[in-house]
């Protein structure tokens, strides 16, 4: 058996960290579980558990090494989305399951066995016949942290001289001075900002654009891009993350993690100024698609 701790989830969030962990124990069956526990409980709850069934296999989400500023408990396995900032972290730590390359990286200067096991796409994203207007538009979903990069990716709109409009999907609460002031900077520009969806919801969002942008310069992997992706949606973004394996590489545009806003705003006018170029490469047949059973079955092994 598997349990998965994770803390509380904030009022409203849904973010790339507990989607991918409902995704692998709900794929996982009878064979996973997920409780919530709060940080200042963590230590003497994993603890608990231990002596209960000393043969449970205990992962315990990365987030944690951020909440508490300890490192994590002796015996479990972290499940890094990020790598923890905190030093130290992995002192009684033996294994580890990153979601990402760069995080699986950077952990195994810490600890000896790292799992990579990366997120899977949900069914709902697949290619889709282009709808609503003829206006060229551009989506950015995930959270909405000022390092993520959605007021940037505004101002470099703006200053495209062409006709656009934006979409900026997003769990609100997360930051919510970050998101006031793009409310503010959004005034008067064709700018829609929406709490974050579901995937289905999202899916059919990403049917009414032609570009998918993001500016984050920290990713581990870059959930958000790969559905978008999945969804025969170009994408256009920073060398951060795995976005240089999603999509077709003729579809992709990545720019320097250093990229200046010059230089952003001149890749964004080259797309946008051919709207017919930018629609002739979105996807109209599904590509080989990395499922959530096959993410759990590689989620499992890491786990032995």
């Amino acid at each position: 058996m598997i349990t998965l701790l994770e803390p509380p989830r904030p009022a409203g969030l849904i973010s790339g960290g507990f989607r991918y962990q409902e995704q692998i124990t709900a794929a996982l069956g009878t064979d996973a579980r997920r409780e919530t526990v709060r940080p200042e409980h963590l230590h003497q709850h994993a603890r608990t558990l231990q002596e209960a069934a000393p043969g449970l296999t205990l992962v315990v989400d990365g987030w944690f090494a951020e909440l508490t500023a300890r490192p994590f408990p002796a015996g479990v396995i972290p499940l890094l989305h990020t790598q923890p900032k905190l030093a130290g972290w992995a002192a009684d730590v033996r294994r580890a399951i990153a979601t990402g390359a760069s995080t699986a990286a950077a952990a195994r200067a810490s600890v000896d066995a790292v799992a990579l096991v990366r997120p899977g796409v949900d069914d709902c994203f697949t290619p889709r016949a282009r709808a609503g207007d003829d206006t060229p538009a551009v989506i950015c979903a995930g959270t909405m942290p000022e390092a993520k990069g959605p007021r940037r990716l505004l101002a470099a709109l703006r200053g495209a001289a062409l006709p656009w409009r934006l979409t900026l999907v997003g769990s609100t609460s997360a930051a919510p001075q970050a998101v006031e002031a793009l409310r503010r900077e959004a005034l008067g520009a064709p700018v829609t900002i929406r709490e974050a969806v579901e995937p289905t919801a999202l899916a059919e969002l990403y049917a009414e654009h032609d570009l998918f942008a993001t500016l984050s310069a920290s990713e581990s992997y870059g959930m958000a891009a790969a559905e978008a992706a999945a969804a025969g949606l170009p994408l256009l973004g920073l060398d951060t993350g795995e976005l240089r394996s999603f999509g077709d590489e003729d579809a992709r545009t990545i720019l320097p993690i250093d990229a200046t806003d010059d230089v952003v705003a001149s890749a964004l006018r080259q797309l946008l100024a051919r709207p017919h170029a930018l629609r002739a490469k979105r996807a109209t047949r599904p590509g080989s698609r990395r499922t959530w059973r096959c993410a759990a079955t590689e989620f499992a092994a890491a786990c032995r």
